[in-house]
Formats: C-alpha cells, structure tokens, sequence
C-alpha cells in the first residue's frame, strides 16, 4: 500500500520539476526521495518520472498518479486538522439533557456565548424531567402557567417561573433546595471539559421573590 510520504515524493517533482529540488522542498536527501518514488514505481508497474540531463519529465502515469496523490494529502491534512481542532475542544458535538425548567436559566446564557464564539460546535438538546406533579402535568413551567391562570396552586422550582409570572408566589418555609448535578460519559473529551467548566462559572441565576 503506498504511503503518503510516497505520494509526497511524487507531488513535489511535479511542482518542482526537479528531483533535487523536490528532496529540499521535502527536507529529505535525494537518494532517499528516488528510494520512495521507485517504491511507487514498482507497485504501478510503471514509471512515473523520467530523468533527464535537464531536471525530470513526469510520465502520463505519474500525473494521473499525481492528481489523485493531491486530493489524499489535502483528506490526509483535514484528517489531522480535524482531530486536533476536536481534541482542544474548538470543533465538535454536544449532546445536552437536562431538566426544561433549567433550559433557559442555566443553558441559555452559555449557549448563546458558545454560538458566538465556538461557530463549529453542534449541540442536540434533550430535555428530561421527572417530577411529581400536583396538577395532571409533566411540566414544572406548564404548572406554573396553568397556576397563574387560576387553575389551583402548584409547588415548582424558582427557575420554572416566568419574569412576571401572574398570581402570588410564595417562598416554601423552610426553603426547599437541591444540587445541580452534570453527569458526562466521556469527561476526557476537550469539549465536553470546557462546555462543564462554564457551567461551574455561569451557576443558577438567583431570582428575588419580593416583588
């Protein structure tokens, strides 16, 4: 199987014309450069350069040789580029489930910060709630709503409520808290590590009930 440093060795003679400058271009000794594409040469069974007392001729095979020799250095190049830009946590996708109350207060911030500034990261939301409801509702912010329009009292966390939310709302006495728990499966990869990190810094807005 030809490698790359192979297909390297016949791309630079052809841009170059010459041999000896194709070995400089490379950072190799020319001998070793002729090693490589006679290895090239024997498993197309054919030439693909022939030298001359004016630097080299590319044959018909090694051009073709040569075109396609191209678009596997610049796969082979997007390659890497792609699994470095992943591995510093610049590029890539996340996959985010949380509770839908904690959507706006806790995501948004971050989110709409990460668009703007991390263009080539996707995120797929999946919102997952599990409560115990007072009304016939799965929803804590439905609760809410269905409260404020006179539909009986519900018990919901601060951040389901809406900016005005209609109605009163009292605080629970004593004060009913619980921790905000991130859980991934892969803590080693770059961006879930930054994506965490700005979740610790951005922490749960407080909102004042005295209104």
């Amino acid at each position: 199987m030809t490698t790359l440093r192979a297909l390297q060795c016949l791309v630079a003679p052809v841009d170059t014309g010459s041999v000896t400058k194709a070995a400089a271009v490379l950072h190799l000794a020319q001998p070793a450069l002729s090693h490589q594409i006679a290895g090239l040469e024997r498993e197309l069974s054919t030439p693909v350069v022939e030298r001359r007392a004016r630097g080299v001729r590319v044959t018909a095979a090694g051009l073709a040789a040569a075109k396609e020799a191209r678009v596997a250095l610049r796969a082979a190049a997007r390659a890497v580029e792609a699994g470095s830009q992943t591995g510093e946590g610049r590029v890539g996708r996340l996959r985010l489930a949380c509770a839908e109350t904690m959507t706006v207060w806790l995501l948004v911030p971050i989110l709409g910060r990460w668009i703007r500034e991390r263009p080539d990261v996707q995120f797929v939301e999946r919102h997952q709630v599990a409560l115990r409801p007072v009304i016939r509702t799965r929803s804590p912010r439905t609760a809410v709503q269905l409260a404020g329009a006179g539909m009986g009292v519900t018990v919901a966390p601060v951040s389901a409520l809406m900016a005005r939310p209609a109605g009163v709302v009292r605080r629970l006495e004593p004060a009913v808290q619980r921790s905000v728990v991130a859980i991934t499966e892969t803590p080693s990869d770059a961006l879930v590590s930054h994506f965490m990190a700005d979740l610790h810094r951005n922490g749960l807005p407080v909102v004042d009930l005295s209104a």
